[in-house]
């Protein structure tokens, strides 16, 4: 049985264009809401940047809070603001629009881009330099200047957990990231599913595993030779890529608990690989469960107890590779 409860929220929008301010407030006052209006809905005109302390003074720090940060491009959101947000209100999560494309595509060494990307505040950590200068040689260049921001953006949030995907549109030819920025693997974990659940107009880009974003010049097609089975273009939420992902983490998942040569626990397991698998935690536990099924993993309870069915895991259950051996004859 649910027991019932009440979201007591406050609403804060925020718009810098006069204009739009004065529609906002117009549409919300059609809606009925005028009576709520500096009580649970607040309206202030302005810079975000500008109006950031007397946001964090409003909400206490204990508080949850979601900010919505649906700039423009990608330079009026600067990442010394997303870091003062978490210092600040360590609960929080942050769901933002990043102009990716724009980015990638108008990068250059000119006066121009440099004081855009200065109000990024990644100007000293994004290595511009060395990405112009392998453009002509590397094939795969806007690849890599992806994995170069998703390093840049994580590093530079100061968030535990980090989860990027694109905003795949029919109109434009550009393509958004939709970044979501926590410090709980709950948080995280959500979101994701969301993804899963919705199947709508969003994609990411890399593989179905445990290292989507990492860029392995070991298995780069280009300096290989040999085509990676996980790294196509579009990577969308649907049953193909569901088997993918579990296929993928059934070879990836025992090795990085090989590293963990007494076992390691699940929540352990999630908070190590959450930040570089499109997988929900449900994903892998079904992904541990088969293992567990076909004998490549031992799934441990709280009191070392050996479970036989594992059809069920959970946060403190110990994953460990088998200490007996299988052959397949």
């Amino acid at each position: 049985m649910r027991v019932p409860f009440t979201l007591q929220a406050e609403y804060i929008f925020i718009e810098k264009n006069l204009s739009n301010y004065e529609h906002l407030n117009q549409y919300l006052s059609e809606q009925g809401l005028t009576p709520r209006f500096d009580k649970d809905i607040h309206l202030l005109h302005g810079e975000f940047t500008q109006k950031l302390d007397e946001i964090i003074a409003r909400i206490k720090r204990s508080r949850r809070c979601i900010f919505l940060l649906d700039q423009y491009g990608y330079s009026e959101v600067p990442f010394g603001d997303i870091r003062a947000i978490f210092h600040k209100l360590p609960n929080a999560e942050i769901i933002l629009t990043f102009a990716t494309d724009w980015l990638i595509d108008y990068m250059a060494n000119t006066p121009e881009y440099w004081k855009a990307l200065q109000r990024t505040g990644i100007d000293q950590v994004l290595d511009v330099g060395r990405l112009l200068a392998e453009k002509s040689d590397n094939k795969d260049w806007r690849r890599l200047a992806q994995f170069e921001l998703h390093r840049v953006i994580k590093s530079q949030s100061n968030a535990k957990h980090y989860t990027p995907f694109f905003i795949v549109s029919k109109e434009a030819n550009r393509t958004f990231w939709l970044v979501h920025l926590s410090n709980h693997p709950r948080a995280r974990d959500v979101m994701t599913e969301l993804h899963w659940r919705l199947k709508n107009h969003f994609a990411h880009y890399g593989g179905p595993g445990i290292r989507m974003f990492g860029y392995d010049p070991a298995k780069d097609e280009h300096v290989t030779g040999v085509a990676d089975l996980f790294s196509e273009t579009e990577y969308s939420f649907d049953e193909t890529a569901k088997n993918r992902t579990l296929q993928s983490m059934a070879v990836e998942l025992p090795e990085v608990i090989h590293q963990s040569p007494d076992g390691i626990q699940f929540s352990e397991l999630y908070r190590l690989i959450a930040n570089t698998t499109p997988a929900t935690s449900q994903h892998i536990k079904e992904a541990i469960t088969r293992l567990s099924d076909a004998k490549e993993l031992e799934i441990l309870g709280p009191n070392g107890e050996r479970r036989r069915k594992a059809n069920r895991v959970s946060n403190a259950d110990v994953l460990r590779l088998p200490q007996q051996k299988t052959f397949t004859f």
